[in-house]
């Protein structure tokens, strides 16, 4: 029996010799230009100076010297040292060509870092839910989808805690940056200011910044900082002439113009109405305000409407405004309406503004954009012709008319520090969230030294 299966054995070695056989490289085939390379665990020999690779059964010295013969003839005459400089430059290549492969995947993960930092600071989410939520679920996803090998890539992405926070004050700072920028390109700018206290009753001094960029005028978010003392929440301490904060920016600048809330004006105004007006208002106050102070009452209050069919079904409480008012400029007309202005009747400008304004008003080009574009591109649409006219019309043009912008901020102030999260630093969050400026995010990535998250 075991005479028989050798005779087996053999007959099959013999009939399968030809096909099996897996030829190895030999040193001396430098000579005619090849090296060996590595394919599917099959050694095969690759050219030196085409880099092609050839098959396992090419691997014979006939085989390889008739490739240099028909491809190179200008290197027959060749020695071995040159192809061995050439092996070892191709050999180089290859390395580089890995190392910066696996570079681009890690930058590759340190954006994807940044720009899911990114959507997280504009939604207002706690940090932690990259971490615990988001990337769980993209490797889910990518795992049922594209299956388990690219979704181990997403591990590369370093998205704890620490690195979200970095990634977005990063950001911040690169958005601040770029706003610094462009106010300093600005002639005038005008700032809007509010104050308020957070849920660990601590004071907050918001700003808004409204600047002009691009031949037109823009608004974008300037600062949040935390007022440790001599806070208070009134109108002498914004608008006083001697310590007020009015005072304290004239010091810096004499010129700057002073502008309150056009909506605190309006309900300045309803404190002088007659007698029998505002008794009817001091009444729906009282009912107003003895609705919102309970909950019960609200809720009461809430049914009633929805019996009512009512639409609203919420009331605001009343609020005192204490702020004085500064009747606005008539005089000023003319910066709303250069073609119908009575130019002899304006006062407070000089000669060569008023010869300036006689010619924009009889310019009919000048009129044909002024109705297709807004009022304030228009004066910088022609600050370059028309410069001592379009500096005094722009003053006030860059005036904010409310503080909305401060409202809005405080509102997205409070739903990202709750008392969840009542230790947290905001600024940073709330630039990205509030600001009009994207971060750019490839210089960010570029400072970084790409290396993979552990």
């Amino acid at each position: 029996m075991c005479e028989e299966n050798e005779g087996d054995s053999t007959s099959s070695k013999k009939g399968s010799t030809h096909v099996n056989k897996r030829r190895k490289f030999s040193e001396e085939y430098i000579t005619f230009g090849f090296t060996n390379i590595n394919v599917n665990n099959e050694e095969r020999p690759q050219c030196v100076i085409c880099y092609e690779i050839l098959s396992n059964e090419s691997m014979k010295p006939a085989k390889l010297r008739r490739h240099l013969q028909t491809r190179h003839t200008d290197y027959l005459t060749k020695s071995k040292q040159f192809f061995e400089s050439k092996a070892a430059e191709l050999e180089q290549s290859k390395k580089l060509i890995k190392k910066t492969a696996i570079g681009t995947n890690n930058e590759r993960a340190v954006t994807a870092s940044y720009q899911v930092s990114l959507l997280v600071a504009k939604s207002g989410k706690p940090h932690t839910i990259v971490e615990e939520l988001i990337l769980p679920a993209a490797k889910i996803m990518v795992s049922a989808m594209l299956g388990d090998k690219a979704s181990n890539e997403l591990s590369t992405v370093s998205l704890s805690n620490n690195t979200v926070k970095n990634r977005i004050v990063e950001m911040s700072e690169n958005i601040k940056e770029q706003l610094i920028s462009n106010i300093k390109t600005s002639k005038f700018y005008s700032l809007q200011l509010d104050e308020s206290t957070d849920i660990c009753n601590d004071a907050n001094l918001l700003a808004y910044v409204r600047y002009e960029n691009h031949n037109t005028i823009t608004e974008d978010f300037l600062f949040c900082i935390s007022l440790p003392s001599n806070t208070t929440d009134g109108a002498r301490a914004m608008s006083g002439t001697r310590s007020g904060l009015q005072a304290r920016l004239k010091t810096i600048n004499s010129s700057i113009i002073w502008h309150h809330c056009c909506i605190h004006r309006e309900a300045l105004a309803a404190k002088n109405m007659p007698e029998k007006l505002n008794e009817v208002l001091r009444d729906i106050v009282q009912v107003v305000n003895l609705i919102k102070a309970r909950s019960l009452n609200s809720r009461i209050f809430n049914l009633i409407c929805e019996d009512m069919g009512s639409i609203h079904k919420q009331l605001l409480l009343h609020a005192e405004v204490r702020w004085l008012s500064r009747v606005p400029d008539k005089n000023k007309n003319w910066v709303v309406d250069p073609f119908n202005a009575d130019v002899p009747d304006i006062t407070g400008l000089t000669t060569t503004q008023e010869n300036q304004l006689i010619e924009i008003s009889s310019n009919s080009n000048l009129k044909r954009v002024f109705k297709e574009s807004s009022l304030s591109s228009f004066w910088l649409s022609i600050r370059q012709d028309y410069p001592e006219i379009s500096d005094s019309a722009l003053r006030p043009l860059m005036l904010f008319s409310t503080t909305y912008l401060c409202e809005k901020g405080f509102s997205a102030y409070v739903y990202t520090k709750n008392k969840y999260r009542n230790r947290l630093n905001i600024e940073s969050d709330l630039r990205i969230q509030l600001s009009n400026i994207d971060p750019k995010i490839p210089d960010l990535v570029l400072k970084k030294q790409h290396h993979p998250s552990h």
